[in-house]
């Protein structure tokens, strides 16, 4: 399938090429060569994408951790113009943000917050909880222009409901109800996770201990890490 795929690329639509990026991102199947090839042919291509194919292949890429900064450049170009197009969903910013957020990419990264934030609350992308919380997170960690309004959202809608039900649960009462309270909060909020920035937060208010995001990991994070890398094929991916 690898050789078809490569020997076929230049044959493909836009569609095929986001979907096999997306597939062998899906299976993670690192493969060099076939990324690479992907690569030139989505960047030839990239002004037939839309906004979805786009959000696709960065996630795709990110998820392989794959650098290629002219389709990077590439990206960022067309997506510019369909955010001004107001083309652009709650998902697919999200998508992007975390795809270079992933990569370390700021360079890209900053620009393209500075357009997706503004966007994001246009649209009132906050109905997606998962994507209001990729890209919260993403905000407050590189404090880009518009974070205090996406972060004051994200906590009055998201942060602020579900950290009350699991201070309920910390500290429990008589009627032993708290855990099903919690669970309804979570089923009304849509939130299943507070994301890298705010988890650290949630855990000091219910009496955790947790190092802040600028700190540097106790040396058992790093060796578990690498035994992560070294042992799972899940660990060799970095989106993961």
């Amino acid at each position: 399938i690898l050789l078809e795929v490569i020997s076929k690329v230049n044959d493909f639509t836009t569609q095929n090429l986001a979907n096999t990026a997306w597939a062998y991102a899906k299976l993670g199947l690192w493969n060099e060569r076939l990324m690479q090839t992907l690569a030139n042919a989505i960047h030839r291509k990239i002004w037939d994408f839309d906004s979805q194919g786009l959000a696709n292949v960065a996630w795709s890429f990110a998820v392989l951790g794959f650098k290629c900064p002219k389709l990077s450049d590439a990206i960022l170009a067309a997506a510019k113009v369909k955010i001004e197009a107001d083309d652009f969903g709650a998902q697919e910013l999200a998508n992007i943000a975390w795809s270079w957020d992933v990569l370390g990419d700021e360079e890209r990264l900053r620009p393209f917050l500075e357009m997706a934030i503004p966007r994001f609350t246009a649209i009132d992308g906050f109905s997606d909880a998962a994507a209001s919380t990729d890209l919260a997170n993403i905000a407050v960690k590189y404090q880009s222009r518009g974070s205090r309004k996406l972060d004051h959202e994200f906590r009055t809608r998201f942060f602020e409901p579900l950290l009350a039900a699991l201070q309920k649960c910390a500290r429990p009462g008589r009627n032993g109800h708290e855990v099903e309270h919690m669970e309804s909060e979570v089923q009304r909020i849509g939130l299943t996770n507070f994301g890298y920035m705010y988890a650290r937060e949630a855990f000091r208010e219910l009496g955790f201990q947790s190092r802040l995001h600028n700190e540097a990991a106790p040396q058992w994070v790093a060796h578990a890490r690498l035994l992560a890398r070294k042992h799972t094929e899940e660990g060799r991916i970095p989106g993961t």
